[in-house]
Formats: structure tokens, C-alpha cells, sequence
């Protein structure tokens, strides 16, 4: 049965048109062109013209995405074959830029060279002290380059981190050092009160040790930066024969907790090239960028997205401590940052803010995140000059992730109608007040959504794993729905 359905989904007018088109104008003419011409006229006007509309105007998108999903496929490919994980592809991106910026940090420069250097003292100081493979480290700072640092050196060490919210507090603290099982903690200066507020009840035998100097006032913590200074800064031979497998975690990334407990997401070597580079490629960012990154770096956004491009693609990256939208195109024109990020209300917030200067003293020509509203989109550009606006759906928890690529308004991404099944998403109806799917009564399958034109087609995109707000949101735009 199901054979037959796919049949007859095949067998449309236009098709047949087509067809019929070609065959006549064959034998009568013996000419391949004209009957390929024909063809083409014959599709067209049984209503296929339609189609052909929407190919001519998407053609260039989905061939740009095209070209990016197979330079990933591409990257990924290489990574599983030749055993590389993510400390080997910042290797080969440090050894071509070792003197290069990697990170600008307030008054700090860091060099590609200075972050490899940190994060080998890592490695052999987790190597030196009994860390074994496969083991987790969790790191709880605020955002800084040390932060990316360890994680970067636990990789080279074979070693799990655990990027934790620094927000945490008490037992959602205690919580996400449980879930990941971590055998170390290594917490900034500036949070050891929260660690002292959990600390009797921490898992028994964690070893603690202190970012910033001293031991926060934690007797069992020891000083991380006096251990680093003793510790060698040559690169540590990994800790298994064969190298490490791409597909081996990273580091856990933790969901907001919004709906219960904070949740571990795997991130894979292999995820965190995909992300990174697929968005690095899409927008440009290569050597000569300067991004700024003022989102948190135990997040998906600012850790992955926004670290992962000076990691793999030689961009240098701003680190900002914490949001600032008083502070952001200052900050954009003193480090002339040619790219920036944002996320949630960041835009609506630097919106807000009084007109200056500073508004357009700048040379960001792209930002990229997700959360701005299409109602205050072009008015975002026209008064900060900013030519590109790359709007992207992900959930560090899903399984799917898509972007708009041409600046269309209101759009988090595009699903091609010339070739759908190259990245098979689909978009279901729900239900507004419960996230559940809209089912039809009749057969009991999920309502799928028809865009309301194919060559806006982008302005439309929700996985199913999308959040029942953010769904229904989407759900609204279509205006022709089919179940």
C-alpha cells in the first residue's frame, strides 16, 4: 500500500504533460532539444509553471546551502576517517596562525599559540594527577579564554568536560555535578561562595581546584594557576594508541532547567565541528574576522557557535564577560569586530538603548543568532548599519538545525522545495496551549504545514522538537494548511 501512495503521488498533470510533450516532439522530430523544450513548455502549462517559478527564484539559496552541507559532510567525513577530534583541528588551525589573535579578552591578547600552549598545561596537569579518558571534569567561571582553555585541554587529555551555567546555585549546582558524574571541579575564584554554599554535600572523593589564585577559601581546593605554572607546555601525547574517535564526547552542555532539573546534552567532536563550521561557512567568518562573543560560554551559542570559530576557522573572537548593551558598539569599535552575536532579546535590548555615535562607528557587516522579531528587524538594521541578519533555529537537546541564510525577515531558516529530501524536515501543527501535535481524525497522523508560498519558503521552519511556544509561533505564519 504504501508502494501505491508513493506511485500516485508521482503521477501529477504537469508530469504527465511533460512526458507526453517529449515523446511527441521526438518522434516527429528526432531532435533531443526540442523535445526537451517541449517538455519543459508542456510542464508549464499543465501547472507546473508554478514550480518552475519557485526553482528559478530559490535556485541560489538552496545551491549555496547545498555547497555548505557538502564541505561539512565533507569535514566530517575526514574527521571519522583519520581519527581527529576537536584539539586536533584547533592543532592544525594554531600551527597555521601561531601568531595570530586568537582571543581578546578587556586588555588581554591571546595568541593561537598562547591557547595552545594554556591548554597543553591542562592536559598534562589532568594527565599528571590521574585523570584517565573518559573521565568529566566540570567547569563552573564565568566567560573568559581560560574558560575555553580547559575544556580544550581536557579534549587533548581524552577528558569529558562539563560546561556548567554559572548561575546555578544550591541544588541545581549539586545536581548537574550528580548527573555528569564528575570526578573534578574546577570553579572561578569569583564563584567559590556558591561552592562553598554546596560544598557538605558535594560527591564524596571530587577534587576541587580554584581558577583566579588561591583556594577561595576551600581548604580541599588547590590552586589551579600555581598547578598550571608547573606543568609543561608541550603538546601531550593522547592518552589512547589509536587516537580519538570523532564521534567520542566532547563536553555536556546543560539545558536552562526552565521546566525542572538542567538537562546534560552530548556534545560530539563530530557536533561541534558540524555546528561551528556550517555557520562559519554560511556567514563568511574566515581569517581576517574579529567576532564578538558577548554570550555565556557554557552555552551552545557562545560556546560552540562562537568559540568554534576561532578553534577551526582561525577567526579571532572578543570575549566578553557578561552582556553589556550600554557597552556592545563601543566595544564593537574598539576591537573592530567585523561579526557579532546575539541571542533572545539582546537586539530588542541594544534597540532600547538611547541613539549615539557609537551606533554606527562600527564594522560589524554580520550578526547571527537566534530570538530577533521581524517587527523590529529592518528597523535593527537601518539604524546600526548592519547588512546581514542571520537568524538560526537549534536547540543544544534537538536533533536538527537550519538558517537563514538571505536575510529574509521573520525567517529562522528555509526548507527546499527543489530537492526536500536532501534535509528531510517537516513542519506539524500543534497545539498552542499544550505543544501537542494537531492530529487528523481521520487517519491520526500529525497535521503537516503547507507554506503559504514556495518561493518564501524560508519564512517557515519548526522541527518537531521545537518548543510549543516557538511551534506555534511559526504555525501562525503559513496561510494554506493541508493535513
Amino acid at each position: 500500500m504504501d508502494h501505491l501512495k508513493n506511485m500516485r503521488s508521482l503521477i501529477t498533470r504537469p508530469r504527465i504533460a511533460m512526458l507526453a510533450s517529449a515523446a511527441i516532439a521526438y518522434l516527429a522530430t528526432a531532435s533531443i532539444c526540442l523535445a526537451l523544450l517541449l517538455a519543459l513548455a508542456g510542464y508549464a502549462a499543465a501547472g507546473g509553471w508554478r514550480f518552475l517559478r519557485v526553482a528559478a527564484l530559490t535556485a541560489p539559496r538552496d545551491a549555496r546551502g547545498l555547497v555548505v552541507l557538502l564541505r561539512t559532510r565533507w569535514m566530517l567525513r575526514q574527521m571519522i576517517a583519520r581519527r581527529r577530534g576537536i584539539a586536533q583541528l584547533f592543532g592544525a588551525t594554531a600551527a597555521a596562525n601561531s601568531h595570530r589573535v586568537c582571543f581578546l579578552y578587556e586588555d588581554q591578547s591571546w595568541t593561537f599559540r598562547q591557547v595552545d600552549e594554556y591548554s597543553n598545561r591542562v592536559a598534562n596537569l589532568l594527565m599528571e594527577s590521574g585523570h584517565r579518558p573518559g573521565q568529566v571534569v566540570a567547569i563552573l567561571a564565568e566567560s573568559r579564554p581560560q574558560f575555553a582553555c580547559l575544556w580544550l585541554g581536557a579534549a587533548k587529555a581524552g577528558v569529558v568536560s562539563a560546561l556548567i551555567n554559572f548561575n546555578l546555585r544550591a541544588q541545581s549546582l549539586l545536581h548537574c555535578l550528580h548527573a555528569a558524574d564528575a570526578t573534578s571541579l574546577i570553579f572561578g575564584a569569583e564563584l567559590a561562595s556558591a561552592v562553598l554554599e554546596v560544598a557538605p554535600s558535594l560527591p564524596a572523593g571530587l577534587r576541587l581546584y580554584c581558577l583566579g589564585g588561591g583556594n577561595g577559601g576551600l581548604s580541599n581546593a588547590a590552586d589551579l594557576d600555581a598547578n598550571l605554572l608547573r606543568a609543561s607546555t608541550l603538546q601531550p601525547a593522547y592518552p589512547v594508541k589509536q587516537g580519538p574517535n570523532a564521534k567520542d564526547r566532547l563536553f555536556y552542555i546543560y539545558t536552562s532547567g526552565t521546566t525542572g532539573m538542567p538537562k546534560a546534552a552530548v556534545i560530539s567532536h563530530l557536533r561541534f565541528a558540524m555546528m561551528s563550521n556550517t555557520i562559519g561557512l554560511f556567514f563568511g567568518l574566515g581569517l581576517g574576522d574579529i567576532l564578538y562573543d558577548c554570550l555565556p560560554l557554557y552555552h551552545t551559542a557562545g560556546g560552540i557557535l562562537g568559540i568554534g570559530q576561532a578553534f577551526l576557522r582561525g577567526v579571532t573572537v572578543v570575549i566578553k564577560r557578561k552582556f553589556s548593551a550600554s557597552a556592545f558598539w563601543d566595544d564593537c569599535a574598539r576591537y573592530q569586530c567585523t561579526a557579532a552575536q546575539y541571542i533572545g532579546e539582546i537586539c530588542r535590548y541594544l534597540l532600547a538603548q538611547p541613539a549615539k555615535q557609537s551606533d554606527r562607528r562600527h564594522r560589524v557587516r554580520v550578526m547571527f543568532g537566534n530570538g530577533l522579531r521581524p517587527q523590529i528587524w529592518r528597523e535593527f538594521q537601518q539604524r546600526f548599519g548592519v547588512d546581514k541578519m542571520g537568524e538560526f533555529y537549534g536547540a543544544t537537546e534537538s536533533n536538527c538545525n537550519m538558517v537563514n541564510i538571505d536575510n529574509t525577515v521573520g525567517a529562522v531558516g528555509f526548507l527546499s522545495q527543489i530537492a526536500p529530501s536532501v534535509y528531510p524536515l517537516r513542519l506539524v501543527r500543534v497545539d498552542p496551549d499544550t505543544g501537542e501535535p494537531l492530529r487528523n481524525p481521520r487517519i491520526s497522523c500529525a497535521c503537516l504545514l503547507v507554506p503559504a508560498s514556495p518561493a518564501n519558503s524560508s519564512a517557515v521552519s519548526c522541527p518537531a522538537t521545537q518548543s510549543a511556544a516557538s511551534m506555534a509561533t511559526c504555525a501562525s505564519r503559513p496561510r494554506r494548511r493541508r493535513c
